[in-house]
């Protein structure tokens, strides 16, 4: 039995086609989950170096990807636009039970005009294969200058605002920056002249040269007294040796207070060996000096007794204990021989005399 007459066969075939037509279009939007990345610019328009935040979001349906999606690996820039900063990648599951992944942006740019963003992909890792998901296409935002436009070759010169257009309010007046009849015309730059150097200039001179000759004197006689009050009329002051720095160190001691007493002591010490070891022993701990110690000529002995010396002064400065004059005038004369020990203890050996090679040359 035939199902169509012969005249109805043309729109049987048409309805057929339309009927698959529907069926591959239905299945290919049921494959198609993936909505592409939304883009959403907060503000749209913005001035030269203002910051955009960009929102990247993308919204995934059914099941849920095999791990988090991956977005672009970004860089400095995105197309005309620097990226200053990168968020992390959030996700969440709406209420409709869509998976949605998100990253925040922050944009600038610094050329005006429209900034367009280029597409860029996002890798969905899925089960069976790893989807590509685009951005949402033709994304830009405005960047306006913060000068003035400047005004367009070939303008009227007499439209209103230009210079030298009238001023519509008031017919009769003209723009004061024309350059015209009516206007006000812009005067030259007047040349320098020279002032006359009249007798009045030269004793100024004369006077100014007087007072800096005087300046500088007093000048010299300062710094002299100030020499001589370090060390003598018309000498430097002398730098003293380690062992003889320590010394003078110890005998400004003020012997009446413990605390201040032992913290004089203890730094005399400490820069004592500095300059002779070589290193900033008043930073250091006392087990670090004693380490240095070991490894100088010192003796064992000799490096038992700073240490000893360095802790009994700071049970002094920071645990408080009381002492009475005579331990103190005891342990500043310890300190003395100690420093004369290391300083023989710790001086470079002179070099010995040639006496044949002077000899050889005598003769």
């Amino acid at each position: 039995m035939r199902i169509f007459h012969r005249g109805a066969r043309v729109p049987a075939f048409l309805a057929l086609g339309l009927l698959f037509s529907t069926v591959f279009t239905l299945g290919v939007a049921a494959d198609e989950e993936v909505i592409p990345v939304s883009i959403e610019l907060q503000p749209e328009e913005v001035t030269v170096g203002d910051r955009v935040k960009a929102t990247l979001k993308l919204v995934l349906s059914g099941e849920e990807p095999a791990s988090t999606p991956r977005f672009p690996a970004w860089g400095e820039s995105w197309g005309q636009a620097e990226i200053l900063e990168i968020g992390e990648v959030e996700s969440f599951t709406s209420q409709s039970g869509y998976h949605v992944y998100q990253q925040e942006l922050l944009l600038t740019a610094f050329q005006p005009g429209e900034i367009t963003l280029p597409v860029m992909t996002v890798a969905v890792p899925m089960e069976e294969e790893t989807i590509q998901v685009p951005t949402r296409d033709a994304v830009r935002f405005m960047v306006t200058s913060v000068l003035p436009p400047e005004p367009e070759e070939g303008a009227d010169p007499a439209a209103p605002g230009a210079p030298g257009a009238a001023d519509p309010a008031n017919p009769d007046a003209t723009n004061p920056d024309a350059a015209g009849e009516g206007g006000i015309e812009p005067k030259g730059n007047a040349g320098y002249e020279s002032l006359p150097a009249d007798a009045r200039f030269w004793w100024t001179a004369a006077v100014m040269v007087v007072l800096c000759v005087l300046a500088a004197r007093a000048l010299a006689q300062r710094l002299e007294a100030v020499g001589e009050s370090f060390g003598g009329p018309g000498r430097k002051r002398r730098i003293l040796a380690p062992l003889e720095e320590l010394m003078e160190g110890l005998d400004a001691i003020n012997i009446d207070a413990a605390e201040p007493a032992h913290t004089g002591m203890s730094a005399s010490l400490r820069h004592f060996l500095s300059r002779s070891l070589g290193f900033n022993a008043s930073e250091s701990t006392t087990s670090e000096i004693q380490r240095r110690l070991r490894d100088t000529q010192a003796s064992s002995v000799q490096a038992q007794r700073a240490v000893k010396l360095l802790r009994e002064c700071d049970g002094v400065k920071f645990a408080r204990e009381d002492v009475t004059k005579a331990v103190t005038m005891e342990r500043i004369e310890r300190v003395r021989l100690l420093g004369r020990e290391l300083d023989e203890a710790l001086r470079p050996p002179e070099p010995a005399e040639d006496t044949e090679g002077n000899q050889e040359v005598a003769a």
